[in-house]
């Protein structure tokens, strides 16, 4: 309670959602949902935005990160288990996580 207070009194630089985010865009949950769900709650109004973090499980026990780079328009992946399997799929996750329906 004491971080949403005080995202309320500095205009936040960095959003950070939780995983299941990325859960519900990537099984295509309507989006009034996932508005509902996150916006409020974890992205409060700001006009400072620089990045939004996002994490990304796998199944097995395996994890990425997205980020989004607002100011300059880019996604990058911090991805540690990266393979030549994974990249594809991975960037079709990433490129539906990051746009609108």
């Amino acid at each position: 309670m004491a971080s949403l207070k005080a995202t309320r009194e500095i205009p936040p630089r960095v959003w950070l959602l939780p995983s299941p985010f990325a859960d519900d865009v990537l099984r295509l949950k309507p989006l009034d949902v996932i508005v509902r769900t996150y916006l409020c709650r974890w992205m409060p109004v700001t006009t400072q935005l620089e990045k939004v973090i996002i994490p990304i499980y796998e199944v097995p026990d395996s994890w990425y990160i997205m980020v989004l780079d607002v100011k300059k328009g880019k996604i990058y992946c911090l991805d540690v288990t990266k393979s030549d399997e994974t990249v594809e799929r991975r960037e079709r996750n990433m490129r539906t996580t990051a746009s609108p329906y």
